[in-house]
């Protein structure tokens, strides 16, 4: 009688177990024409491979509630051989080990990280590259300077790139020193240095200029601020002189 009630008892548990393994967890499966419990198309390797492992966990349960079967009913049969008897119990045994290692790996991987056991890729976003400072054809990350309290001689070339405006903002808070941008983006005249193209360079002036002292002042403001070029245009101040519409002036090139 403990017999009968014992093969009932496990039969129903098999039987649980299979159901769940061959519906995933109550779930329809959807069958592949080339793997039966099939989930992914198998066009791409990572799908293939995920159907061969549905199929195998699914062949594994199968296998292993036939092997269970096996041992109960050589264990049922011993009529009192305890040999028998112990080598029905040894199948079970190691069949349930078989389960256990099957569900064990699953549980780990899907613990860790559920995409491993679906072989999911993460889905990527393309990083946003920077253009370089000689690069031209707009400005994408401009802002406008007379918003922050920067003036602009021409209202129509009053914007530069991001990190322009922090340069600029940090220049008049060190050097004490008002200023005028004359040449923003987009610019204006044709420049040789291409940063103008992008909003990274732009030309200023002292507001009300009174000596050579105020451009030192700037230039060196620009500098401590993290200008990668500074120069110097203002002609009466040892400065270079270019053929622009901006007069005397001061390059300062922040990205």
């Amino acid at each position: 009688m403990k017999k009968i009630i014992f093969i009932t008892f496990l039969s129903v548990i098999l039987t649980s177990v299979f159901l769940t393994i061959s519906r995933g967890a109550g779930q329809p499966v959807q069958i592949d024409v080339n793997f039966p419990g099939a989930t992914q198309a198998s066009s791409t390797p990572g799908g293939m491979i995920n159907n061969f492992y549905n199929f195998a966990l699914m062949a594994g349960g199968i296998l292993a509630f036939g092997v269970i079967v096996y041992g109960g009913i050589r264990y049922t049969m011993a009529g009192g051989n305890p040999s028998s008897a112990e080598e029905g119990k040894k199948w079970i045994q190691q069949a349930f080990w078989g389960l256990l290692l099957l569900f064990g790996a699953y549980i780990v991987l899907n613990t860790i990280n559920p995409n491993l056991t679906s072989l999911s890729l993460p889905s990527l976003q393309a990083p946003e590259i920077a253009a370089p400072s000689g690069a031209g054809g707009g400005c994408p990350n401009c802002a406008s300077l007379s918003a922050v309290g920067i003036s602009c001689k021409d209202s129509q070339s009053c914007t530069a790139a991001v990190q322009e405006v922090a340069v600029l903002q940090c220049i008049i808070q060190k050097s004490a020193v008002a200023i005028t941008v004359t040449e923003a983006f987009p610019p204006t005249v044709n420049h040789i240095s291409q940063c103008h193209n992008n909003g990274c360079c732009v030309d200023v002036k002292i507001t009300s200029f009174n000596n050579c002292s105020q451009v030192q002042a700037v230039v060196d403001a620009a500098q401590s601020c993290g200008a990668q070029k500074v120069a110097n245009e203002y002609s009466n101040c040892g400065g270079a002189t270019y053929d622009t519409t901006t007069g005397n002036n001061i390059h300062i090139q922040g990205c």
